[in-house]
This record gives structure tokens, sequence and C-alpha cells, in this order.
């Protein structure tokens, strides 16, 4: 796991902001869903595909306004100078509630 933070961006309303999340944190949170609610076959592929990005991400970006413009909202994400697109259902409520509550100042 990368020791530094993740840089996070989000474009909101037509305005971009950034700021730094801590890796072993978000880490946390979707291991933990992981954990709870992975006994279900199937369930749970948002947050396992989390738990093995999170830990190599330099940068995470979700516009907000793009996405609600789309049928499956989407965020990109940056390995190594790579970038990457993770399309998201909308009915992963919980998974998209985590990276908007992350939308914040």
């Amino acid at each position: 796991m990368k020791k530094v933070d993740i840089d996070f961006q989000w474009v909101c309303d037509k305005k971009t902001y950034f700021k730094k999340i801590e890796r072993e944190k978000m880490y946390a949170i979707f291991n933990g869903f992981v954990i709870g609610y992975g006994g279900v076959p199937g369930n749970n592929e948002i947050s396992k595909k989390m738990i093995e990005i999170i830990p190599v991400v330099d940068k995470i970006i979700i516009n907000q306004d793009f996405n609600e413009t789309q049928d499956i909202p989407m965020f990109s994400y940056e390995i190594d100078g790579t970038l990457n697109v993770l399309k998201i259902r909308r009915l992963h409520n919980i998974v998209w509630s985590v990276l908007n509550g992350y939308c914040v100042e």
C-alpha cells in the first residue's frame, strides 16, 4: 500500500475542488463492506474492486455534474500516470454515498 494520501478531485456546479484523502481510512471503509456483506456470492463486487484500487491509486476524480446526466455514473482514477474509469450503477447507494461524502469542502 502506498504511504501517501490520495489526491481527490471533484466537480460540482462547474467548480473544481481538491483535497487529500487518508488512504488507510478509505480502505478500511470499503474493506468493512467486503467483510460485512461479502458472504453472498456476487455481492459487494464494487467494494472488492475499491480495495484493489485504493492501495495503489494516486488520484480519484468524480465529476458530479457529468454523473447527473448519465444512466451509469462513474469516476476516474489515476495509477502511476494511467487514467482509468470505474462505472458504478446507481443501485450501489452505499458506495455512492461514501464517494459523494468525500465531495465536500
